[in-house]
């Protein structure tokens, strides 16, 4: 489960942050600090600059409190902030001292966001 930020007129909007539900509490997170999260079955491993934060839910409802233009996925077990790569090859991207796999299935519209 994700929080939101509520707008005076009742509506949801975008924010600068989200809330992560973790084992017995809510952490706020900051977008801008998500370098990327991988998908561990029931699970989602959200990775910062302080660490991870493992959190009970599905892609889907986590992406749809994300901007789009700033997340894509590349692969069934991950998702990148764009602005958080650091290189690009064929077939992944490395993110602080990390690879990650760009999976055939996501490749096109992950390198046509990029021309974009």
């Amino acid at each position: 489960p994700v929080i939101s930020t509520v707008t005076e007129e009742g509506g949801s909007s975008k924010s600068d942050f989200i809330f992560i539900k973790t084992e017995h509490k809510w952490q706020k997170v900051s977008i801008r600090e998500i370098w990327y999260i991988e998908g561990l079955k029931d699970y989602l491993s959200i990775y910062i600059p302080t660490g991870r934060i493992l959190t009970l839910q599905s892609f889907s409802g986590l992406l749809e409190k994300l901007p789009g233009d700033e997340f894509i996925r590349i692969h069934k077990s991950y998702v990148v902030s764009v602005s958080q790569i650091d290189e690009i090859e064929k077939k992944r991207v490395m993110i602080s001292d990390k690879w990650i796999p760009i999976s055939d299935t996501y490749r096109s519209a992950f390198f046509s966001l990029l021309e974009a």
